[in-house]
């Protein structure tokens, strides 16, 4: 757009005609002057910082967004003077924001997200219902993994479901608060891992541990840490988004969705690289934490026709510690599974979002798959397949 300004007109060339070409006009003669706003959370349209912006007055006067491929009528538009970064006057469209009308495909996905949610929930549930998984460290770190994966995903839930259109600093809170929570269940997943691989470790090194009475300082420890390091990465977050660098290199949160931009590159380190570390992160703590217990696994079989026949304690409780850790290791392990299975679903869409891939292609859909599977896989692994239901009645 080429906006001349002075004291006799504003020229305006987003002007089309019938032919497909555009064509100045006089804004002050052709426009009304009105004091206010078409509607309370007016958007300006600014295609120099943003392609995607770009638009367009018809002849008869209603404005179009070729990018969206959407046209506003004239009631829900105006026309005002801002100042550009270089300290030039121009003459910017104000629209008001587009309900989010959702196709049927997009409807069934976010009630995939719903249904994976009340797994989650169903989960949390069992797992404080049985005392024997809530009385142990590893029950309540799973169930604060669990809880905030299930506070994240009922935040997207709600955006997903939501027609409405938010507030851009309320969509912005609401976008960091999932983030927040996301990254939480995320990085306890790894701690888990840390903690397996240090309790198999002290294992190898004493004779006993009383891991009951440690147990609540290990979780206070590592809940600190947790919630500290996902406060931290989200407040960088936020310091990145309202920072002067360009909006390619920012995570987008607020702008066009209340969530990470998942349409740009930056996405990919403030998010689907920052899990793939933590994953990575979780499966090197797996691989050392088996490796221990193999060892000794190792010895006990090799003691084992003589430890029953022995009365010293402390080996046959060392034992039996090793057996309960090196279970926790394969439940662990599973739940890690069904994580890494999620992620290598979402980035694969997000790669195919990225390369443009047509819009039947099956890459787009996997993150609607994994937002419908991850619910029913976590609850498969941590409480069908172990078989946790049958622990009261042992």
């Amino acid at each position: 757009m080429v906006v001349a300004l002075n004291s006799v007109a504003i020229r305006l060339n987003n002007i089309s005609t019938p032919r497909g070409g555009t064509m100045p006009r006089n804004a002050i003669n052709d426009f009304i002057k009105l004091n206010g706003r078409p509607c309370q959370y007016p958007e300006a349209l600014l295609p120099e910082m943003h392609k995607e912006d770009g638009w367009q007055i018809l002849e008869n006067g209603m404005l179009t967004l070729p990018h969206y491929g959407t046209v506003v009528s004239k009631g829900e538009y105006c026309l005002t003077l801002l100042r550009t970064t270089d300290g030039e006057w121009s003459l910017t469209a104000m629209v008001c924001p587009v309900p989010n009308v959702l196709s049927t495909w997009k409807r069934v996905s976010n009630w995939g997200v719903v249904f994976s949610t009340l797994c989650l929930i169903l989960t949390v549930i069992v797992y404080l219902a049985i005392p024997e998984l809530r009385g142990s460290i590893y029950g309540w770190f799973i169930i604060s993994s669990l809880l905030s994966l299930v506070i994240g995903y009922t935040v997207l839930a709600i955006i997903s479901l939501s027609e409405y259109t938010f507030p851009e600093m309320t969509c912005s809170l609401i976008g960091y608060v999932a983030y927040f929570f996301y990254e939480s269940a995320c990085i306890w997943l790894s701690v888990i891992g840390y903690h397996l691989w240090r309790s198999s470790v002290r294992n190898k090194e004493t004779a006993s541990v009383d891991l009951v009475k440690h147990g609540k300082r290990s979780y206070f420890q590592c809940f600190l840490f947790t919630y500290l390091l996902s406060f931290g990465l989200t407040f960088a977050l936020v310091i990145i988004q309202n920072s002067n660098i360009p909006n390619d290199f920012k995570p987008g949160i607020g702008v066009e969705y209340c969530w990470l931009d998942v349409h740009i590159w930056a996405a990919l380190p403030y998010f689907f690289a920052l899990n793939g570390v933590i994953c990575v992160c979780g499966i090197m703590f797996t691989y050392l934490a088996a490796k221990v217990e193999k060892t000794e696994m190792e010895k006990y079989n090799d003691l084992k026709p003589i430890v029953s026949e022995i009365s010293d304690l402390n080996l046959s409780g060392r034992f039996a510690f090793v057996r309960d850790n090196r279970r926790m290791i394969t439940n662990y392990s599973l739940l890690l599974l069904a994580f890494v299975i999620v992620w290598l679903l979402n980035i694969l869409s997000y790669l195919g979002e990225m390369l443009s891939l047509d819009n039947g292609n099956p890459l787009l859909y996997t993150t609607d798959i994994a937002n419908f599977i991850e619910g029913p896989l976590i609850l498969f692994v941590l409480v069908i397949q172990t078989k946790v239901l049958f622990c009261p009645r042992r």
